[in-house]
């Protein structure tokens, strides 16, 4: 640890950081980005860990890193005299920066460019960033000008907003904006015929309903809660197995002419995965709303 550092400074700079990694993790979940955690860790030394500087970073669900590189998972890391890198899990443990790629944009920039930064790299992971680590200011030095600057990012009496708290609040508005705009379409909702078993239909029930009771005050459990309703309301029966009839091949006696009995009932196409299709339902469009949900818990 640099001697400048003592343990009070420390503290205060990891504690401005999470607050920093914070603001761009709602940047990135308001653009639609699947965050999971953020973290800073201030300078400090011990027998497993020891950072000689401020550092931080945002983490997305497993999925989401693939999306980006199939051979490996990835997130956002900051540090405190570098800035931004798009952060592979390919390098070694004592070495974890090798193959990062970096944002080159200065020490601490903007939310939305960091957020633009990341649109990059989905769309061309492997020329994102440069593979040359640049050097804004010295390990240990100029901290006082740093925590001046990440100040910033702190909002209101620092007392009352702990980062982790604050993320999480952050990140049950975002979902509950999302499910609250996807119930709320502002132009044609059209029903989907969406092949779906019964056992599928009871396994989304059970997400909303996990998301109902695992939702905290400012997460999307209300609406959860109300879109189970509507869709167990509007699901009616399963329809019943078909009655047994001749083998098939065997001949049928001839019936009197005239025209063609009409149908029962509807008709259920054969599901796509194989065997016939137990439950049927129209979920407008909470094919994206499931999607949503679904990302809070991977």
């Amino acid at each position: 640890m640099a001697a400048e550092i003592d343990a009070r400074t420390a503290r205060a700079l990891e504690f401005r950081t999470a607050h920093y990694v914070t603001a761009v993790a709602e940047q990135l979940m308001a653009d639609g980005v699947p965050v999971t955690s953020v973290y800073s860790c201030g300078p400090s030394s011990g027998p497993e860990d020891s950072f000689e500087d401020v550092e931080g970073g945002i983490d997305f669900t497993h999925r989401f890193g693939r999306q980006i590189s199939a051979d490996s998972e990835g997130g956002l890391h900051w540090t405190g005299t570098s800035g931004w890198c798009y952060l592979r899990s390919t390098g070694p443990v004592r070495d974890f920066l090798a193959g990062a790629g970096w944002m080159e944009e200065g020490l601490l920039p903007e939310p939305h460019r960091v957020a633009a930064f990341l649109d990059t790299v989905r769309l061309t992971p492997a020329a994102a960033g440069s593979r040359e680590r640049p050097r804004y200011r010295a390990t240990g030095r100029g901290v006082r000008e740093l925590l001046d600057r990440l100040a910033g990012y702190v909002p209101g009496p620092p007392a009352q907003h702990a980062p982790q708290p604050r993320f999480a609040e952050l990140r049950a508005r975002a979902y509950h904006e999302r499910v609250r705009t996807a119930l709320a379409p502002q132009g044609p909702d059209p029903v989907l015929e969406l092949p779906l078993r019964a056992s599928e239909f009871q396994a989304v029930l059970h997400l909303l309903e996990y998301a109902e009771v695992a939702s905290s005050s400012f997460g999307p459990g209300v609406l959860a809660g109300r879109l189970s309703e509507a869709l167990q309301a509007r699901r009616g029966p399963a329809p019943q197995p078909p009655a047994a009839g001749p083998p098939a091949g065997a001949p049928t006696a001839p019936g009197p002419a005239g025209p063609p009995a009409a149908a029962t009932g509807p008709r259920t196409p054969p599901s796509r995965t194989g065997g016939p299709r137990r439950a049927v339902a129209g979920l407008g469009c909470s094919e994206r709303i499931a999607a949503d949900l679904y990302q809070i818990f991977r």
